[in-house]
């Protein structure tokens, strides 16, 4: 039973990163979607406004 706290003891930490890890991953994942979907609208935006400005 002695043996088995050490374990759990560096296990919490090292699952806590994980978890941290992982939450940053995911933000930086929907900041990069995000970002690109916006580009986006503006590509077509622009060419949405040279077809209305063509005379």
């Amino acid at each position: 039973m002695m043996s088995f706290f050490p374990l759990v003891a560096f296990l919490f930490p090292v699952l806590y990163l994980l978890i941290v890890a992982g939450i940053l991953y995911l933000i930086n994942t929907w900041v990069n979607r995000s970002v690109d979907v916006r580009k986006e609208q503006n590509e077509l935006l622009r060419e949405l406004i040279r077809k209305v400005d063509k005379p």
